[in-house]
C-alpha cells in the first residue's frame, strides 16, 4: 500500500459543502470512514484515491519526476472504479 501523506481527495466536497454522509453516499463508503481520511487517521492506497477521484469525475495519474530534475518523467494512468 501506498500512502499519500497530506493528500485529501475529498478536498471537493469542501467546496461544494457536502456532508460527511453525503459525500460518502456520492463515493460509496460510510461517513464515519470520509470523517476518519478527513482527519488523516488513516493512509489511502491508490487504488482508493483512484476510485474515489472517478467518482468525483477525475481522471487520475501517477508521475514519477526525478528529484534532481535530471531525466525524463514516467506518467502512468491508474484505473478508476
Amino acid at each position: 500500500m501506498v500512502a499519500l501523506a497530506g493528500f485529501s481527495p475529498l478536498s471537493d466536497f469542501y467546496s461544494i459543502r457536502l456532508t460527511t454522509r453525503e459525500a460518502g453516499e456520492l463515493v460509496g463508503t460510510s461517513h464515519a470512514r470520509v470523517t476518519q481520511l478527513e482527519r488523516g487517521g488513516d493512509s489511502l492506497n491508490l487504488m482508493t484515491v483512484s476510485r474515489t477521484a472517478s467518482r468525483l469525475g477525475y481522471r487520475t495519474k501517477l508521475v514519477f519526476e526525478p528529484e534532481n530534475g535530471d531525466g525524463p518523467s514516467v506518467t502512468a494512468p491508474l484505473p478508476g472504479a
